[in-house]
């Protein structure tokens, strides 16, 4: 009687790990092949990349073990990239913000040993004040792999990828739930 209980349950299983992969295999097929961001590079005022800093301090959980003053070393020279957008119903109110910004550390602790992988932010400063939506504490680390033209609340699907070596640089994709992006998919 054990065995066919455990029969049973073993087919039952089957469609949901088919039904999962199927699911994958949906997510995976929007998201280009081969690197390829086209982000445009945005100058921040003093006052805005000033307001970015202080967030970026303000919310640092250590997840890159880079505290004091080497957060404040690594922060200091940030690159940012512009990301697209669609106003939405829960889109914060017009101000004079940027935009949508991806965030990057120039060099420091927060940057890997080669310069390929680092702790990434995305940052919504639509508004005149930054609301971070994606940091390293939701494992937003790596390098840009790509804009996925499906948007969640306004906001666009993330891939990122992790510089293991030559051949291996495992993917992840995020999607953003309306408050944060959320790791939703991993594939090698």
């Amino acid at each position: 009687m054990r065995i066919v209980s455990l029969v049973i349950v073993a087919i039952l299983c089957v469609p949901s790990q088919s039904q999962e992969s199927k699911s994958q295999e949906k997510i995976w097929k929007m998201v280009p092949p081969g690197y390829a961001p086209r982000l445009q590079p945005l100058e921040l005022s003093a006052v805005q990349i000033g307001a970015v800093r202080r967030l970026l301090t303000a919310t640092y959980n250590d997840s890159w073990a880079c505290g004091g003053p080497d957060l404040a070393e690594a922060i200091k020279d940030l690159q940012v990239e512009s990301l697209p957008y669609q106003n939405s119903a829960n889109s914060p109110k017009a101000g004079h913000g940027p935009g949508v910004l991806l965030v990057e550390p120039g060099s420091g602790c927060l940057r890997g040993g080669q310069g390929a992988n680092a702790a990434m932010w995305v940052i919504d400063f639509r508004s005149n004040d930054p609301v971070l939506i994606a940091s390293p504490a939701d494992d937003f680390s790596g390098y840009f792999w790509a804009v996925v033209p499906v948007f969640s609340h306004g906001m666009p699907d993330l891939v990122l990828a992790w510089h293991m070596s030559a051949t291996d640089n495992p993917q992840t994709y995020f999607k953003f739930d309306g408050i944060h992006y959320r790791r939703i998919a991993e594939r090698d």
